[in-house]
């Protein structure tokens, strides 16, 4: 589940990234702030997906398993490049995103070291052959669609009947 939760998530910072690069064009920093975050959130989103995806199928399949960490690793790497580029340029990456670079970075670290020991301790087998297909994303509510009719019904608003004394109106001669 959490691996399936983890790819639709990169599925949103992908497409959130998607469209902010096509159909924006803005050059203040503010904007820029952000498009660098969501690009450091989809490539953390990335290599944490891979790692999940080695810890959902190393029990049933261990080779496929093996394959997600060892490309978990490579996104991990992705990711400590950005911290290692911010520094290069005295730049601080916004939004605390130095924290969540360590902490992916530790994630995916301590799954590599898991899923090695107990290869080398119970399977001791080798890693599958790539690329393999990530399970598949876990789809969220979706919102019903709702269309407007193409004619609308015709809509007649009548001012109200004024009341008389026989329908029980109040006049100022009761």
């Amino acid at each position: 589940m959490v691996a399936r939760l983890s790819h639709q998530v990169l599925r949103l910072y992908q497409e959130a990234l998607e469209i902010a690069q096509k159909r924006i064009s803005s050059s203040r920093n503010e904007f820029l702030d952000i498009l660098a975050f969501v690009q450091l959130k989809a490539n953390v989103f990335e290599a944490l997906t891979f790692s999940h995806a080695a810890s959902a199928v190393f029990d049933s399949t261990p080779g496929e398993g093996l394959w997600f960490v060892s490309q978990a690793e490579i996104y991990a790497k992705v990711v400590a490049n950005h911290r290692d580029q911010a520094r290069m340029k005295k730049k601080s990456i916004p939004f605390r995103g130095d924290d969540l670079i360590q902490n992916c970075c530790d994630i995916v670290r301590k799954n590599f070291e898991r899923v090695t020991r107990i290869n080398s301790l119970v399977h001791r087998v080798k890693p599958a052959d790539g690329p393999l297909p990530l399970p598949p994303a876990y789809e969220l509510a979706q919102m019903k669609q709702v269309q407007l009719p193409a004619k609308f019904p015709h809509q007649v608003t009548q001012p109200p009947a004024s009341l008389t004394s026989a329908d029980g109106g109040n006049k100022a001669s009761d």
